[in-house]
């Protein structure tokens, strides 16, 4: 939005917004608003057929110089999403009241200052009521109805706008819109936006982390999971997090990996599983960005057996002996990490190890455990000919 006014102010060109979304952050919302209210160029906001400007989209649509809708589309139910609808029996606490009053100041001033029913627009706040757009266009809400693009541009033809100082006339009737396609950093953001990308990245980018940990040495495990993890938190910004839902996912989390260091016969897997399951359904407050089930329910199923048999059998491997095997298996082959002549290091079923050679070894070469010494191998050169 902002680039779009940006470059519009540059152009001196009026901007063509169309608007349909169920609503928003509050503060991303001021920020818009404020934007659109010392805007240098008109700005004509269209909800397409069917469209809704619910919510933070209402206070978006009411700060437009000229703002239209189809037929068919509706506005309203601005209500902050934290209070929900009136008549629940709930008191609200002094701090909703505080949002609530807030909000309706907020969307009564916009109103206002672009000449519209400020009395409705505060009543979409405080009662949640929503109308479609001939009754807002009858109510003073909205400047026009149009049910297309061409029939709303033939409609502003000669409709004069005040911006600042200047006085626009706007000559639309044969007017071409040219699309702003968003550059590539504004896809991966809304991308990474999108609730449910948010939620997977945040948990691949977690057990990729958790993997490294408890079991070191991967690297690539520990980057991409750093990257995802950072590309999860930055998507959740712009989302309502519920408090309780990051809290269950944690212990749900905690409880899985619980299970391999203190086995309980599954149970603490299982209630892991349930508990990361609510977690991931409570994480998001906004109704339109819940996660499905059959998302959650899939995840949580993934975690469980990612953590019980990848992470557990990563945890027992990294736990069991290396000496064990190593004696168990005199005449196994190794394979010279370095140059030596004396003691090196060579590499024996993926471990690095210290050993002692009767003979100098050139790296890449193999060579025979004969024995072993404390933490230290006593290898022999392998001949070419059994080689």
């Amino acid at each position: 939005m902002e680039r779009a006014l940006d470059e519009a102010a540059r152009a001196q060109t009026p901007l063509w917004i169309t608007l349909d979304t169920p609503g928003g952050l509050l503060a991303s919302t001021q920020r818009i608003v404020k934007r659109l209210l010392e805007a240098d160029v008109p700005v004509i906001i269209w909800v397409p057929p069917g469209g809704r400007a619910a919510s933070a989209g209402l206070f978006i649509l009411l700060s437009a110089h000229v703002a239209a809708a189809a037929s068919s589309a509706h506005m309203g139910a601005a209500t902050p999403i934290a209070l929900g609808a009136p008549g629940g029996g709930k008191k609200p606490s002094a701090l909703e009241r505080k949002a609530l009053e807030d909000a309706a100041a907020f969307i009564r001033a916009i109103a206002k200052k672009r000449g519209r029913n400020a009395e409705w627009a505060e009543k979409a706040v405080r009662e949640a009521q929503a109308i479609e757009a001939p009754k807002a266009l009858a109510l003073g809400v909205i400047d026009m109805v149009a049910d297309s693009e061409r029939a709303l541009l033939a409609k502003l033809e000669g409709v004069r706008v005040q911006t600042g100082a200047r006085t626009w006339t706007l000559h639309a009737k044969d007017a071409t819109l040219h699309a702003l396609a968003p550059s590539l950093r504004e896809r991966v953001l809304a991308a990474v936006g999108n609730p449910e990308v948010a939620y997977l990245l945040l948990v691949l980018g977690f057990y990729g982390l958790l993997f490294e940990l408890l079991h070191p040495g991967g690297i690539v495990p520990g980057v991409l999971g750093g990257i995802a993890f950072l590309l999860g938190l930055y998507g959740m910004q712009a989302l309502s997090v519920d408090i309780a839902g990051i809290a269950l996912l944690l212990l749900g989390i905690a409880l899985m990996v619980a299970e391999i260091f203190a086995p309980g016969f599954g149970i603490l897997g299982i209630s892991g599983a349930i508990a990361f399951l609510l977690g991931s359904l409570m994480l998001f407050e906004d109704p339109w960005a819940k996660l499905p089930w059959a998302l959650a329910g899939g995840v949580a199923a993934a975690s469980f057996v990612f953590i019980s048999l990848v992470l557990g059998a990563a945890v027992r491997a990294r736990r069991r002996k290396p000496s064990a095997g190593a004696e168990a298996e005199i005449g196994a082959i190794v394979v010279a990490d370095e140059d030596f002549a004396d003691t090196g290091r060579v590499r024996h079923q993926g471990e690095l190890w210290q050993a002692h050679t009767t003979a100098p070894l050139r790296k890449g070469e193999k060579a025979r455990i004969i024995g072993r010494e404390g933490l230290k191998l006593r290898v022999e050169p392998i001949g070419k000919e059994e080689t």
